[in-house]
C-alpha cells in the first residue's frame, strides 16, 4: 500500500486558503479605497481604462487583477500597490510620515516629484 504524504496535502490546503484570503483582501481594499474617494465603479473603470463590469468582478472577488491592472488601479486611486494588496502590512499606510509624503507627491508632475526627491536626498544623504 502506497503511503500518502499528508504534508503536501496540508501545504496545498494552506496555499489555497491563503489564495482565497488574498483575493478577498484585494477585493475589499480596492472597494474601500474607491468608496473613500466617493467614486463609482464606473468612475474608477474610466480612470483605469477598463469596464465597470470588470471593476465589479474584481471587488466581488470573481476576477483577480493582473499586475498591469493593479498598477493602473494604484495610480487611479492614489494608493500604493501594497495598500491594495495587503493594507495591514503596507509601510506607506503604517508610517504616518511616509503616508504624508505619498499624499504630497500624489497628483504632482514627474519633474516636481524629481525635485522633491532631490531635496530629500540632500537633507538626509549628502
Amino acid at each position: 500500500m502506497k503511503k500518502i504524504n499528508t504534508y503536501n496535502v496540508l501545504q496545498f490546503d494552506d496555499s489555497e486558503r491563503y489564495r482565497k484570503q488574498m483575493i478577498k483582501s484585494v477585493s475589499r481594499n480596492i472597494r474601500n479605497i474607491r468608496q473613500k474617494k466617493n467614486w463609482t465603479q464606473e468612475q474608477l473603470a474610466e480612470a483605469v481604462g477598463t469596464s465597470g463590469k470588470y471593476i465589479s468582478e474584481i471587488e466581488r472577488g470573481l476576477k483577480i487583477p493582473g499586475s498591469s491592472i493593479l498598477i493602473a488601479l494604484s495610480q487611479a486611486l492614489g494608493s500604493p500597490v501594497c495598500e491594495l494588496v495587503h493594507a495591514n502590512y503596507c509601510p506607506y499606510t503604517k508610517n504616518k510620515y511616509l503616508k504624508k509624503i505619498r499624499e504630497l507627491f500624489t497628483g504632482r508632475q514627474d519633474n516636481e516629484q524629481q525635485k522633491a526627491t532631490r531635496v530629500i536626498q540632500l537633507l538626509f544623504f549628502e
